[in-house]
Order: C-alpha cells, then sequence, then structure tokens
C-alpha cells in the first residue's frame, strides 16, 4: 500500500506559516518530494527529524543540500544557510525559493 495515500496534512498546519514552506518546497522539489510522507516528517505530531534529513543529504548535490537547509531554516531558523547559494540554483529552484519565501512572511 502506498503510505502517501493513507497521510493527509492537517489543516492547521497547511495554515502555519512555519509549515507553509515545507510543504511549498518538499511537494515541488524532486529530490524533496518523496520525503514529505516520510518517517522525516510527522504532521500529526508537528515534528521533523532535522539530523535525519540532513545526514541522508550528504551525498546529494550542492543545489539539493541547499533547497532541503533552506526549507529547514524557513521552518526552524537553527539551521545555518547561505543566501549566496541561491546561484546554484536554475530557474525552476528560484522560482521555488521565491514562491517559499513569500509563503512564510505573507501575513
Amino acid at each position: 500500500m502506498n503510505e502517501t495515500a493513507t497521510i493527509t496534512i492537517p489543516e492547521h498546519v497547511l495554515k502555519d506559516r512555519y509549515w507553509k514552506p515545507i510543504i511549498t518546497i518538499f511537494s515541488q522539489h524532486e529530490k524533496l518530494n518523496p520525503y514529505l510522507f516520510s518517517k522525516f516528517i510527522d504532521f500529526k505530531s508537528c515534528c521533523i527529524d532535522i539530523r535525519g534529513l540532513l545526514s541522508i543529504s550528504e551525498t546529494w548535490s550542492s543545489s539539493e543540500k541547499f533547497m532541503l537547509r533552506f526549507a529547514l531554516h524557513l521552518y526552524n531558523s537553527s539551521i545555518a544557510i547561505d543566501l549566496a547559494e541561491i546561484d546554484l540554483l536554475d530557474s525552476t529552484n528560484r522560482a521555488l525559493v521565491q514562491e517559499a519565501l513569500e509563503r512564510r512572511f505573507k501575513r
């Protein structure tokens, strides 16, 4: 059975400004998408296994790692990012960064 078929994102999570960027980036990024509904993200408990996600990303490309760290930074600013790394991104991912920023800071 497909695990994603049984998982739904609670309405309060969909409306939360810290969760919106996570959902936006993970749902639209090819590398991150499989991890949206995984053991690393628990919508019911509103928890993210940040260390686990960072660990699995060790072999990823620089731009893929940046997208993960950027999403996590918008969720929890304890994850440091270098905005200059946006230069590593293609136009699709730059647009995704902009969309995530708008969702995080829109009031």
